[in-house]
């Protein structure tokens, strides 16, 4: 077993000029990896090719939020892991967080908002309001690598969105200025008493589902250091805007990009609900994002959804909605609508056939006088489709 612990200074980093405020906050963070199991990997295609042995490691992180300032609280609570091997599998992630001062307080879960073959990403929240408190937190992460790895490197990144009393309007996000990496022996041999084998990330059968894919507008003004904080609300903003829909985060597919994210989002939903959802929380978390933004670092989104029978290929999702939802994103008429309309955090465009389903009956409180029907036009792609934008303003 190796075992490391790091301080780190969480700084936030809003102005476009690239200075830092002063609200400066430690971070201990500590990796502990032990093996849990091995096991031969699924056979490759080709059957000549001796199949390649894995082995399953439990990465143990734990954080270590510390008090802020005595008008501040921890309003969410964020960590990143990123692999330094090719070939890593995600397997399972569990976790919890605890406020330090109250022991006999209630653990709150750890949510997984992102998982691919270069990490995962977690966060807790909301926390219970208490200035100048800390918190702790704990998660295992376990991966399968190849058994021929003897020595994993960790890039780990610890961030929180604060808030200061008496209201949660001023906010801050603090994060470490840069990755802190963590390289560590891989334990050898076998466990002594191996345990029950975690069960894979299941890959879900064909399906009616809802997609949802959206894109940061004007990413590319940002320069790197504002890019991924740009990144970081963005991928927030969308994780609240499942929770407020009441989504389970573990059933929505995602897939990401550096400015934009495609959800395949559980089955079975009532569109009913969670589309009048999805739409008043990315209204709702995008404007407390944006809320003391200036106009260069202020996040807006183009978004869209559409519906239909998707199955997973071996290189990713297949079906027309998968694709159709995607022309949408990039059609001029959503670009357009957008780019005339300033004071929108976002667009959203459905097709036409999700606005008889849903939005034309009123549901969950979405007008339907405040959508307005387009032609989505993509030539060189081939694609032409009836739908409708959406562009809700701030207030």
């Amino acid at each position: 077993m190796e075992d490391s612990a790091i301080g780190v200074n969480l700084v936030s980093a809003r102005a476009a000029d690239g200075s830092t405020s002063t609200q400066d906050q430690l971070a201990v963070l500590r990796i502990d990896c032990s093996l849990v199991d091995s096991m031969p990997a699924a056979p490759p295609a080709e059957p000549r090719t001796r199949p390649q042995r894995t082995k399953r490691v439990k990465i143990d992180l734990a954080i270590l939020f510390g008090p802020l300032p005595s008008r501040w609280w921890y309003r969410e609570l964020f960590f990143h892991l990123n692999f330094g091997v090719a070939g890593i599998d995600t397997v399972d992630v569990t976790g919890s967080a605890q406020l330090t001062e109250e022991p006999a307080s209630d653990k709150l879960p750890v949510w997984v908002s992102s998982i691919n073959r270069n990490g995962v990403g977690c966060f807790v929240g909301p926390l219970k309001r208490v200035t100048g408190g800390s918190w702790r937190c704990t998660s295992q992460v376990v991966v399968e690598i190849p058994d021929d790895v003897a020595e994993l490197s960790i890039l780990a990144r610890a961030e929180a969105s604060i808030a200061a009393r008496p209201t949660a309007f001023r906010c801050e996000h603090i994060r470490a200025e840069r990755p802190t990496k963590f390289t560590i022996g891989m334990p050898n041999g076998r466990p002594n008493k191996p345990s029950a084998a975690t069960p894979r990330v299941q890959v879900p059968q064909s399906t009616v589902r809802l997609c949802l894919a959206a894109d940061i507008e004007g990413f590319s003004r940002f320069h790197n250091p504002e890019a991924a904080r740009a990144q970081q609300r963005f991928l927030d903003v969308l994780v609240r805007a499942r929770r407020h829909a009441d989504l389970d985060e573990a059933q929505v597919e995602l897939q990401q990009a550096g400015d934009g994210q495609f959800a395949v989002l559980p089955p079975a939903l009532d569109e009913s609900i969670v589309i009048p959802k999805l739409v008043d929380g990315l209204a709702l978390y995008l404007a407390e994002s944006n809320v003391d933004l200036n106009d260069h670092a202020r996040l807006r989104l183009r978004v869209a959804l559409h519906r239909g029978h998707v199955s997973w290929g071996v290189n990713g999702w297949i079906g027309d909605s998968t694709i159709a939802v995607h022309r949408l994103l990039d059609c001029s008429a959503i670009r357009s609508a957008l780019r005339a309309n300033p004071a929108a955090d976002f667009a959203l465009i459905v097709p036409d056939t999700l606005y008889r389903d849903v939005i034309a009956h009123h549901f969950g409180g979405l007008n339907p006088r405040t959508f307005d029907k387009v032609t989505a036009r993509l030539p060189g792609k081939q694609f032409v489709e009836q739908a409708w934008i959406h562009l809700p303003t701030r207030g």
